[in-house]
């Protein structure tokens, strides 16, 4: 399935991955892609943290959604929301398809 990976910073990776790849495994696709430390995130889908031991589709994961990548450490919510917010306003089909899954 093709996921859409984001981070706080607003990079954007689109990967193609297995439905039955764990959360754990897909945390190291994560890393190389956005080169956050996989021992150093979080993965959110829908505002809901995705457990390690669980697979993306047993996680409610489907083909195009969007994942946010996050760094675990000092809560800086004020800098992520920006960083979210300016992202959608640049990008009109992600802040489309963000509209359609949360109405």
């Amino acid at each position: 399935m093709r996921l859409t990976l984001t981070d706080e910073n607003g990079n954007i990776k689109v990967v193609d991955v297995s439905a039955d790849l764990s959360v754990n495994d897909f945390k190291a696709l994560a890393e190389v892609e956005l080169q956050i430390p996989a021992s150093g995130m979080r993965i959110l889908h829908n505002g809901r943290d995705l457990q390690a031991s669980a697979t993306l589709q047993g996680s409610g994961v489907v083909q195009d959604d969007m994942l946010l990548v996050l760094r675990t450490g000092p809560p800086q919510q004020q800098d992520q929301a920006e960083a979210i917010r300016t992202q959608l306003l640049n990008d009109p089909a992600t802040l489309q398809r963000v509209a359609a899954q949360n109405p």
